[in-house]
């Protein structure tokens, strides 16, 4: 029997062809439309080196890996010893995009990349049966190090999730390693059918950057600071600027009246992570010199009333004052957060820039050794 088809009616077929291979193509299989609702896989992270308890607090270990997903999304989190903010992968299968995303109370920036197929290409093993959560597996080996090791994938999951390695399916079980922490091995242990609601997956209010952007970004970044490190560095035993001040306490300030104290200045804004990281060193630096002839001021460029309702939920003890971007301006800081320090002549001596995780340290050794020289 001969079969006609209509000009308009090849290409409708043609269409729907394409369609229906580019729907799922090399990142969902055929079946994907069978995930229903949302599904939680909690992966166990075990470490072969037998770590100290400073390894454990750092943020390079991993406690334990959750990835959930549903047809068309995926996220990816790593529990971490991080306090503040989160970061995670989230998987985008209809625009075949992954979004490297950190989120904060302030913050949400994402890096968007391609679906790319990993470089490293496993030796998959045949007729090794072996069942995972309920699935069926394929298994593969790859070396790592002077070991081999394995890798466990399924298909029962629709959708392809293969992270480090190209393998087909879903990846279940894979090792990789740490440059400071050594190798570890990741496990899916549990699973979970679940709704998530419909705001788990969204960027919105994300600032998305291409790869190419945040590394121009980056770049950026590093040459600004690079030029503000060798300003800090002519700074040091130069005349500090006049001011005069008021603090939202009511306590007044001013440079011609410091009286032989050593003045801490932390010049910071309520939306910059930075900032808001080096509070509690900074309280424990106060509370170090609360006998001392020292005199703590924080310069914010936000009002009173945002940082009043800022404090309660942050509690800063040192002295604060607000609108302080005239302040920030006379001491030529343009990146915050930055702490510095004015001895008893009025004489910079210390003038840093951004969050570092040794300012208690950094600080309270300079102010000591202002005190040891008078």
């Amino acid at each position: 029997m001969k079969i006609n088809f209509k000009k308009s009616q090849i290409i409708i077929l043609i269409i729907n062809v394409f369609l229906g291979a580019s729907t799922h193509s090399q990142w969902r299989y055929p079946n994907y439309q069978e995930i229903k609702n949302d599904i939680v896989i909690t992966y166990k992270v075990e470490y072969e080196n037998e770590l100290s308890d400073a390894q454990k607090k750092s943020s390079r270990f991993k406690k334990e890996i959750i990835v959930f997903f549903n047809q068309n999304k995926l996220i990816e989190k790593t529990t971490k010893n991080t306090v503040g903010y989160e970061t995670y992968y989230l998987y985008d299968y209809d625009k075949e995009k992954i979004y490297s995303c950190y989120k904060s109370q302030v913050k949400k920036e994402a890096i968007v990349k391609d679906f790319l197929i990993p470089k490293k290409k496993p030796t998959k093993i045949i007729n090794a049966p072996k069942k995972l959560l309920g699935f069926n597996t394929d298994v593969y080996t790859i070396p790592l190090g002077e070991a081999t090791k394995e890798i466990i994938t399924t298909k029962d999951i629709c959708l392809r999730y293969n992270k480090l390695f190209n393998v087909e399916g879903f990846l279940l079980k894979y090792s990789s390693k740490d440059k400071k922490l050594g190798n570890y091995t990741v496990t899916a242990t549990k699973i979970d059918y679940t709704t998530l609601p419909e705001e788990t997956y969204s960027l919105k209010g994300f600032l998305i950057r291409t790869d190419e952007e945040h590394k121009k970004y980056t770049s950026d970044r590093t040459i600004k600071r690079e030029k503000i490190k060798e300003k800090s560095v002519n700074k040091i035993n130069k005349k500090a600027p006049s001011y005069s001040l008021k603090t939202i306490s009511g306590k007044k300030y001013k440079s011609n009246k410091q009286n032989g104290k050593i003045i801490i200045f932390t010049f910071m804004y309520l939306n910059s992570d930075a900032s808001r990281k080096q509070i509690p060193q900074l309280n424990k630096l106060k509370d170090a010199f609360k006998n001392k002839d020292v005199e703590f001021i924080a310069a914010f460029l936000d009002p009173e009333y945002k940082i009043k309702k800022f404090l309660k939920t942050f509690p800063f003890n040192y002295e604060i004052t607000e609108d302080a971007s005239w302040l920030a301006k006379k001491f030529d800081v343009d990146l915050f957060p930055t702490n510095v320090i004015i001895d008893a002549k009025g004489k910079y001596q210390y003038y840093k820039t951004s969050y570092k995780s040794d300012m208690f340290e950094s600080l309270s050794f300079n102010i000591e050794k202002l005190l040891n020289d008078e």
